[in-house]
């Protein structure tokens, strides 16, 4: 059912840019990720697909000009995507979205 809602959310943006420059930075170091950047009107949103063998934690922070960044948080299963959103309350300048991730810390399980 997620999956089903979150291809709708991605069917409902289009992929062309939006009236305002935006650009995506991927700060992954050697990890295989890879991240799409969609803007249109009062949504922005980036989608990050793990292509990794591991869970990894990411962080995308949205900037809109000179603004404080938001902050959006997702894990990322092995072979699976997250879709970080943000819609800005004032009128978008610029758009900047940085995307960084790392890979998860296992869990403890308890046994000693």
């Amino acid at each position: 059912m997620r999956r089903f809602f979150t291809a709708l959310l991605i069917a409902g943006l289009p992929v062309v840019a939006a009236a305002y420059p935006s650009e995506l930075r991927m700060e992954v170091g050697d990890l295989d990720i890879t991240g799409t950047l969609y803007a249109d009107g009062p949504v922005a949103a980036v989608r990050v697909t793990n292509h990794e063998n591991v869970p990894v934690r990411c962080s995308a922070v949205f900037r809109n000009g000179p603004e404080q960044g938001r902050a959006r948080r997702a894990i990322i299963e092995s072979g699976d995507m997250a879709i970080m959103s943000w819609s800005p309350r004032r009128e978008v300048v610029r758009l900047e979205v940085v995307v960084s991730c790392e890979r998860e810390a296992p869990a403890a399980d308890g046994e000693d």
